[in-house]
């Protein structure tokens, strides 16, 4: 019996000193990896005001795109299963149409948009519980209202803009 037990110590500290060691050489990639998405945002933002410029700035280009393209695809199938194909058009594009409305910089355009996505689906599962309704085209239905809302709120913010500078005007 000493000699199972003498044998799995020793094979436990082995293996313990291999994650010690795995450890110390991953924690490098580790910081990158968190670091990642900060890098990758800027390196997005860069390529969506001007791809040559982001180049010329050793962004690889062609592959973020590629990783995005990729990301969203994934985001897509995933969510298939759960809502369908025609709602999930609507879970991707709407949200993010809202914030472009209400938003003037990048990085408030994608916490508005992810912030819009999170309340939009938090009120239509909210609002199908109450009405008995499907929750997919209940979300549906509250990022709509909320887009038609952000519009007029739009029109009305220029139309008092524009009334405001011609009355400064004369």
């Amino acid at each position: 019996m000493p000699l199972i037990r003498s044998g799995f110590a020793a094979r436990f500290r082995r293996k313990s000193a291999i994650c010690l060691l795995a450890a110390a050489w991953l924690r490098p990639g580790l910081i990158q990896l968190l670091l990642a998405p900060r890098n990758a945002c800027r390196a997005q933002i860069l390529i969506s005001i001007d791809p040559v410029l982001a180049r010329s700035r050793g962004v690889a280009v062609e592959t973020h795109r590629l990783i995005l393209l990729g990301l969203l695809a994934l985001v897509v199938a995933a969510s298939i299963k759960a809502v369908g194909v025609l709602l999930i058009s609507g879970f991707v594009v709407i949200p993010a149409c809202v914030a472009r409305l209400l938003s003037r910089s990048f990085n408030v355009y994608v916490l508005l948009a992810a912030g819009i996505g999170a309340f939009s689906a938090v009120l239509g599962l909210f609002g199908s519980a109450v009405f008995n309704q499907p929750s997919g085209p209940m979300v549906v239905l509250v990022q709509a209202l909320l887009f038609v809302m952000a519009l007029l709120a739009g029109r009305w913010v220029a139309q008092t803009t524009t009334a405001a500078s011609v009355d400064r005007a004369r």
